[in-house]
């Protein structure tokens, strides 16, 4: 993809080394990734395509996959759906992923079957007013940070809170 077509976000730890990563692909001559690396059931229309985003390289270092990193990475990607009015995303994703994003409000619909593709993946969509929507009743807190919150940490027990 040309460089206009990618927005990459990244985010560094006190010694500088790489905490997470993530890249988020927008419409463009050359469609989707996901369009070209697997077989999908769902044809999208050209004239909503500008309407939608593919999230990929989702990555958080070992280190901080239990901690703020992923909820930074979470609430990045919410802005920018919010601030370019983005109506779904989609995402290749393995199944502990997609475990944890369901269970915590993230509506994602398999579209293909799962394949050899950085690892044993599948690709999904998700439509973005019913993630909000199932947010707001699953996970309330989440989508009040996801807007507006912020993170508090306990230094004495090293205890995340979302505000």
């Amino acid at each position: 993809l040309r460089e206009v077509d990618k927005i990459v976000r990244q985010w560094r730890d006190s010694e500088g080394k790489i905490a997470a990563s993530m890249r988020l692909i927008n419409n463009s001559s050359l469609g989707f990734p996901l369009e070209k690396n697997f077989r999908i059931s769902l044809k999208v229309p050209n004239n909503n395509r500008d309407k939608f985003v593919e999230v990929s390289r989702f990555i958080v270092a070992k280190k901080y996959r239990k901690k703020f990193v992923i909820l930074a990475l979470m609430r990045g990607i919410y802005a920018y759906l919010k601030e370019n009015q983005i109506s779904h995303v989609f995402a290749v994703l393995d199944h502990k992923l997609i475990r944890t994003l369901t269970r915590i409000g993230f509506p994602f619909i398999k579209i293909g079957p799962t394949t050899a593709y950085q690892g044993l993946t599948a690709p999904y969509i998700m439509d973005v007013a019913e993630m909000v929507e199932n947010i707001r009743k699953v996970n309330p807190r989440l989508l009040k940070f996801a807007s507006k919150g912020w993170i508090e940490c306990s230094e004495k027990n090293h205890q995340y809170t979302i505000h």
